[in-house]
């Protein structure tokens, strides 16, 4: 029974890491990737020809380098060749394409890499694949069959243990959160100057790094593999761990291995078997699991394990606790020294957008003083949230020039232009909702070597200090904007008005030089847009330029020292409400003449 045992969980310690590298990929950055069984393939034939030894006089088997590694040196080279497969295909992959066709191609991906390995017989061997891997350290230790068995179990949890306490760092790290936040909403991650791309990237080749390890044990334990290990059932199996445990939670996902990969498979044999098909108890198995994950969707969808928040006071003791330094460090203000200077920070010039035959924009020009708040005013499609889209970088314009502070940005993108200080808001409030109001706030800081991978893993004294201090920071602006009693919620669960002023929490740990605001107060209760008009005095008080979208006429009268008006995609009035009220084609298009009574 103890043999037994041993083997069905060293099979779980294999199956439990390979799980963990999907969950990177899943989990934490919410990339739908099918075909992610190819990495673990790739890590079990590279551990298998990295120590199997040559191939000559084993008859027709054929296979490449064919070296005697140690183990350690095997697993990590293995490691490595799932990483560069994942880097290739997710440079690719991750550019340009989004959601089901991404899925798609990751399983083109995998039909492309199954139909080469299984017809290309030198590389492994074709579709009878390797076999007869020698297993690790068993000729050094000389130990009995079953002695090795407990051996090489402790072995796989140790290696185990290594990659959940390694992946729990990152999880928890700043790179962790802002690959989180790109996988909750990737237009407003790159609206705070996150590269999407980038860390998208770094979470793709990390999972299939893990991946590959995973493969790397699976091999040392059934010292052979072939195309035939790795169908497509065994993502989906893989799938329905993570469902069943919880996504993005790595505890979950180790809890999920155990119970789907494992638990069942000897679960089901209990099941009475009718004929004697021997595919009949593997069937038995298969529905049985998929039952589960259908009764795991239906009535707990968020998994046994649920994804934890990190939420303030509870942060790693890592980071929380150690910080040398007494109080909170002044963070560095994006806002230009030279704010005195006449010239405008925020320059348009004749810029022109066109969707299909219609202009959304046509040779609109304008200027925005440092410094100061300015109303961008219209009526519905004058092309007022068009022209944000476009001095942001969400768009690139046909034609024309957008100057921030002495540079042209024009046709730069999103992250680009925040990058150099211009943030923006958008109509309906994209905030970040599986992470807590404390996470949406510290997550905006743009900092990004701080989100760098490399520095979750081998950088942590500076991060305890950095996160220390943030946090302080995060805290003190949620106070004053009175969100501190929801700042251990998940943003998601916040209402209208809540979301309205995080964006302003938000904006207020970038410190831009100008923040773009697409109607602030839209949705807003009267008590709030007091709370709004208050923040957006402070941001400007701080420094900040503000440009505002807005048809709330009184607080635009009320906050706005220059207003541009547009209509019809032109710039049809630019001036103090006062002036404006003297244009007749703005007070004919817009205004009205009873408007502002």
């Amino acid at each position: 029974m103890l043999e037994y045992l041993v083997s069905v969980l060293t099979l779980g310690a294999a199956t439990a890491v390979i799980v963990l590298g999907l969950n990177v990929r899943w989990g934490l950055s919410g990339q739908l990737d099918l075909g992610f069984y190819l990495m673990v393939a790739v890590g079990a034939y590279v551990y298998g020809v990295a120590t199997l030894g040559p191939s000559n006089g084993q008859g027709q088997v054929t296979y490449i380098l064919g070296l005697r590694l140690p183990f350690l040196v095997a697993i990590l080279i293995a490691g490595a060749a799932s990483g560069l497969l994942s880097l290739v295909i997710g440079s690719i992959a991750l550019r340009r394409v989004r959601g089901e066709r991404y899925a798609i191609v990751t399983v083109a991906a995998t039909i492309i890499g199954y139909s080469f390995i299984s017809q290309y017989s030198p590389l492994f061997d074709g579709y009878n694949g390797i076999y007869g891997v020698p297993r690790p350290f068993a000729g050094v230790l000389n130990l009995s069959a079953q002695g090795y068995s407990n051996f090489y179990f402790v072995l796989e949890v140790c290696v185990l243990v290594i990659v959940f306490v390694l992946l729990e760092m990152v999880r928890r790290s700043p790179f962790g959160r802002a690959v989180k936040a790109v996988r909750e909403d990737e237009v407003a991650a790159a609206a705070f100057g996150k590269s999407v791309y980038g860390l998208r990237l770094k979470a793709y080749v990390l999972g299939g790094v893990v991946g590959g390890i995973g493969g790397c044990l699976l091999m040392g334990y059934i010292s052979a593999f072939n195309p035939a290990s790795w169908s497509a059932i065994e993502t989906f199996l893989l799938y329905g761990a993570l469902i069943v445990g919880g996504t993005g939670n790595n505890a979950g996902a180790v809890l999920g291995a155990l119970i789907v990969l494992i638990g069942i498979p000897q679960l089901a044999q209990a099941i009475p078997v009718v004929g004697n098909d021997a595919n009949a108890l593997p069937a038995i198995e298969n529905m049985v699991i998929g039952l589960l994950i259908i009764g795991v969707l239906r009535f707990r969808p968020i998994g046994i394990l649920p994804e934890r928040k990190t939420m303030s006071g509870q942060l790693p003791r890592w980071m929380l606790h150690g910080s040398k330094k007494e109080g909170v460090t002044a963070e560095r203000s994006m806002v230009s020294p030279t704010d005195a200077v006449a010239a405008p920070i925020l320059e348009v010039r004749d810029v022109r957008k066109r969707f299909g035959g219609l202009y959304a924009v046509q040779g609109a020009t304008f200027s925005v003083q440092r410094s100061s708040i300015t109303g961008l005013v219209g009526p519905n499609g004058a092309g007022k949230s068009t022209m944000i889209n476009l001095i942001s970088g969400l768009m690139s314009p046909d034609s024309g020039v957008i100057v921030l502070d002495g540079e042209e940005i024009q046709g730069r993108p999103l992250h680009w232009t925040s990058r150099r200080g211009l943030l923006r808001t958008f109509q309906v409030a994209r905030e970040w909702p599986k992470l807590t109001v404390t996470e949406n706030v510290i997550a905006a800081h743009p900092d990004r070597e701080r989100e760098s991978l490399w520095r979750s893993l081998f950088a942590r004294r500076s991060l305890r200090r950095s996160e220390n201090e943030l946090e302080a920071q995060a805290l003190a602006t949620i106070d004053r904007l009175g969100l501190s009693r929801v700042k251990d919620e998940l943003a998601g669960s916040l209402s209208g008005g809540q979301k309205r002023l995080l964006e302003f929490a938000r904006a207020a740990m970038v410190k831009p030089k100008v923040l773009l605001l697409d109607e602030p107060l839209a949705g807003v209760n009267p008590v709030l847009a007091q709370e709004i008009a208050a923040a957006v005095e402070d941001l400007r008080s701080a420094g900040t330029t503000i440009v505002i979208v807005e048809h709330n006429m009184r607080f635009v009268e009320k906050s706005c020292d220059t207003v541009v008006v547009m209509g019809q995609g032109r710039v049809i009035g630019e001036g103090s409400m006062a002036e404006l009220r003297q244009n007749e084609e703005v007070v004919e298009a817009y205004l009205g003449s009873g408007s502002m009574a």
